[in-house]
């Protein structure tokens, strides 16, 4: 394999770059135009979901939530002028193309407003209406109060039903096609709104938006946004951290392109495999560049250090040495962070699994396009001229990591049992709830159009309905006063911002019949409807009690076209802006008290709506993620196990890898950050976040053990060597995803915040607590001291013998490095001998260096041996083993040459 990636990557760079190139170029132009992002109801719904089949079929029986929302306070309200304001923003938005009704205060039917006293229909607007009892009465109606007018009625509300959208009647309802015209014309809808009350805001009107559609448009726009403008301020402040760290233009250009190679192909695959772009999966694109550029880093770090430790290789074979020396790590990391995020098929949203397999699959995609695209590209380019491994200004600082680690290991064990414990206490502070608005930011339109529609009656929809069968289940006495106990019982709720059922049509016209006639007042429901439908025919107007119902009863139609209603339903609007909104506490409440009425539970009510599904989804994801995790983790530490071949290590290393999930999860927790569709992701990045560093730490950490056999020494090399490309790495993430803070969209900035800690605190704890750990339990033990014949420790062991003594005499200097270069050569011989048969090269390498002795420094014969005696003592004390057996053979020869 290796013989093959040297002849046809590395030999034949362009049969590597060049289809990466045209594959890439292929997506960006032919697929990516094509990006849509998915928004609404079908996104944040439980795949196979029957209670989502169920809301479907419910817009069909009855009004569905397809409208906007517009709460208007017009300057003077109560005056003239302002209602007539409201009657003109009425008239304007009901024109608007896709508009099909407008339900308003200015035109809803008025019967106790007339200034004559007279028990009549009016509207607002007619001059026989008095605006002072037209107040009264819209205040205190059960069916306009917090519908359409606020409680103390200085906000009026308007809803704008949306009209069907125009579908392509010959496809199914979610071809691709259709669904793009629904989303284009739910934009248009909204837009056209929102023109229209930028005009009267600036008539001095306060008005906003709100409803799904406006949340729906604005999530889809401001996650567009972030993935354009952010990504390339990311990009650009990646670039400027990589040129800090590497200051040549191929190693900044080259890691960018890998990067952006393996994020432009995985999006344009998503394209043209119609995987939607969601509000989970929009944070493919960062995640994908988090990973590839990790893998670029580690190479770029690995070819100056091979580079600088041996300036005289051949170019191609540097880089292979470097491919060699980092492949396996990387795959390591590859694997166990597809494993981490292969755990969100646990949930059961569409979304979170497409996420999953996306992510997984990029992964692997992100190592392979790193492993072969960024080599092959860098054997195009001259070699470059690299230092030896050294002490530099941001060295010393891994060197004091590297300090604290070996020197005051209780001092770590105590800030790391404090740190956990601090992330403990956080964590029994989170909670599994959202609301729509703290998806924005308080400045955005669409949170100040939550918070101030929710002042008029709410904003997500929440819906009982009972089915009649054969006859209307809502006639019978007793059934109706079930209905309205349950309205009673919404409207004392306080997460309820208006109730609408039969109960508040009755109660409303039975205030009006008493009006009328005062034996109205005792009037049974059953009667009163009856009186009130006799009295439309008799004015002429036979629809109107359908039209009074029609949001609480449903519109079945028989075989002749007449309406037969068959189902009636309690609909509550939830405030979102409620303080510390417990959805699933609110829906046990609702379902203890459908229970607990034999006239609500024997009809085995329906509980559906936006407020019930969001919720289920919640609980569900959100549930399985916590139960699901702690397989996970055994699963990756099982895995860093069969990796590392190894018990101790992988267990160790799995250590410090839950530092970081606790810590992202106590900060969640403790500034009051919810778990949701989007966080719950963070716990699987921060674990592969994690889990990518310590397993390139212990990779050489292990490495120099074996070479030296001394623990302490072999945590200062790997802090100056792969210490560097994990504080690199980690540098240049957090500074790519603080930019995300600056989003609109509060997922976005709490996703750049709580990688950024995660990648801090995954630095600290792989850079401090691990080598600690290691150090105390010391898991390579046995292994200490016994590099093979690949080890870069020969010339150090053959060096021990160079004589202190003749430091300071003329020529002596000239002579050792003359002796030193022969050291070099012969290492490198004794490096290339194959294991089964290396004694006798390992023999001959010796013997040369001894004739290399005599000839070029004959006048330290003794120093060299007791040097040779101090390599003997040394290697007597290391456990044995075939390598170390060769080497005391070796050097025993060595000094009877000498």
């Amino acid at each position: 394999m290796r013989e093959f990636y040297r002849r046809w990557i590395l030999g034949k760079p362009w049969l590597a770059v060049l289809p990466v190139l045209l594959v890439t170029g292929y997506l960006a132009v032919a697929q990516l135009p094509h990006f849509r992002l998915a928004a609404g109801s079908s996104t944040l719904v439980l795949e196979g979901d029957d209670s989502y089949r169920v809301y479907e079929d419910t817009r069909s029986w009855f009004t569905d939530d397809d409208y906007v929302l517009v709460a208007v306070q017009p300057p003077g309200a109560w005056t003239p002028d302002g209602v007539a304001m409201v009657a003109q923003l009425t008239t304007e938005i009901a024109a608007l193309d896709g508009i099909e009704r407008v339900l308003s205060p200015a035109t809803v039917p008025l019967f106790l407003s007339r200034a004559d006293g007279r028990i009549e229909v009016a509207v607002l607007t007619d001059e026989a209406v008095d605006l002072d009892k037209a107040r009264e009465e819209l205040t205190t109606s059960e069916v306009y109060v917090r519908n359409v007018i606020s409680d103390d009625g200085s906000k009026f509300n308007l809803l704008a039903y949306l009209r069907d959208p125009p579908q392509n009647a010959a496809l199914p309802r979610d071809a691709e096609e259709n669904v793009d015209a629904r989303r284009a014309f739910e934009r248009s809808v909204v837009r056209d709104v929102r023109r229209v009350l930028a005009a009267y805001r600036e008539r001095g009107a306060t008005i906003h938006a709100s409803g799904l559609p406006t949340i729906s448009v604005d999530m889809v726009d401001y996650i567009e946004h972030d993935i354009v403008w952010f990504g390339g301020a990311v990009a650009l402040f990646l670039l400027g951290a990589l040129f800090v760290f590497f200051r040549r233009p191929r190693f900044v250009i080259l890691p960018l392109a890998t990067c952006l190679i393996t994020v432009v192909t995985v999006m344009g695959l998503m394209v043209l495999l119609r995987v939607e772009t969601t509000v989970v999966t929009s944070n493919v694109s960062s995640l994908l560049f988090i990973i590839g550029m990790a893998h670029s880093i580690h190479i770029v770090v690995a070819y100056r250090e091979v580079r600088g430790a041996h300036p005289d290789q051949p170019y191609r074979d540097a880089l292979a040495t470097t491919v060699g020396r980092v492949w396996r790590p990387c795959l390591y990391t590859a694997l166990t962070t597809a494993a981490g995020f292969l755990s969100l098929l646990f949930a059961d949203v569409a979304p979170v699994r497409q996420f999953a397999w996306t992510m997984a699959a990029g992964t692997m995609f992100a190592f392979g396009v790193s492993l072969v695209f960024l080599p092959a590209a860098l054997s195009l380019l001259p070699p470059t001229v690299e230092k030896p491994l050294a002490e530099t200004s941001r060295r010393s600082i891994l060197s004091h990591l590297a300090g604290i680690a070996t020197q005051r290991r209780p001092a770590v064990y105590a800030v790391a049992l404090l740190a956990a414990a601090g992330a403990g206490w956080g964590m029994s502070r989170l909670r599994v709830d959202t609301s729509f608005i703290d998806y924005f930011v308080p400045s955005t339109e669409v949170h100040q159009g939550i918070k101030w529609v929710d002042q008029v009656g709410g904003t997500m929809t929440l819906e009982v309905i009972f089915e009649g069968g054969e006859g209307a289940y809502w006639l019978k006495a007793e059934n109706f006063a079930a209905i309205a106990a349950l309205h009673d019982w919404f409207d004392a709720q306080p997460e309820v911002g208006k109730t609408m059922s039969l109960a508040s049509v009755e109660r409303y016209g039975r205030r009006i019949a008493t009006a009328v006639m005062p034996f109205a007042k005792n009037m049974p429901p059953q009667a009163l409807f009856f009186f009130f439908a006799q009295q439309a025919r008799a004015q002429g107007r036979p629809e109107a009690v359908a039209e009074a119902t029609s949001m609480v009863l449903s519109r079945e139609r028989d075989d002749a076209g007449k309406l037969i209603p068959r189902r009636t339903r309690v609909q509550a609007r939830i405030k979102e802006t409620t303080v510390d909104l417990r959805r699933e506490a609110f829906l046990a409440r609702l379902r203890a008290f459908l229970d607990a009425d034999p006239a609500l539970a024997d009809r085995k009510p329906i509980v559906t709506g936006m407020f019930q599904l969001f919720t289920r989804m919640l609980e569900t994801v959100v549930g399985s993620q916590v139960r699901s995790f702690g397989l996970v983790f055994i699963g990756c530490a099982i895995m860093l196990i069969i990796l590392m071949r190894h018990l101790g290590a992988g267990l160790l290393m799995m250590v410090p890898n839950l530092l970081p999930i606790a810590l992202v999860l106590g900060t969640m927790g403790a500034t009051g950050i919810t778990l949701d569709i989007m966080t719950i992701t963070i716990a699987s990045v921060s674990l592969g976040i994690a889990v990518d560093s310590a397993i390139h730490y212990v990779t050489r950490f292990r490495h120099e053990v074996r070479r030296s056999g001394d623990f302490a020494s072999a945590a200062a090399r790997a802090h100056r060597s792969i210490g560097r490309a994990i504080l690199y790495t980690a540098l240049t993430v957090i500074a790519g995803f603080l930019v995300l803070t600056m989003s609109r969209f509060t997922p976005t900035i709490y996703f750049g915040a709580l990688v950024g800690v995660a990648m801090v605190t995954g630095l600290l704890a792989n850079l401090i607590l691990l080598p600690a750990l290691l150090l105390t339990f010391r898991p390579f033990r046995r292994e200490a001291g016994t590099e093979d014949e690949a080890s870069a420790d020969w010339p150090a062991l053959i060096a021990l013998g160079l004589p202190l003594s003749g430091a300071g005499r003329p020529g002596v200097q000239r002579d050792a490095d003359t002796l030193r270069r022969h050291v070099v050569r012969a290492a490198a011989e004794l490096r290339s001998a194959p294991h089964a048969a290396g004694a006798e090269r390992r023999r001959d390498a010796l013997q040369a260096l001894v004739l290399a002795a005599r000839l070029h420094f004959p006048a330290v014969t003794r120093g060299w041996e007791e040097g040779v005696s101090d390599v003997a003592a040394l290697l007597a004390r290391e456990r044995t083993g075939r390598v170390v057996k060769l080497t005391r053979i070796a050097v025993r020869r060595l000094a009877e040459y000498l």
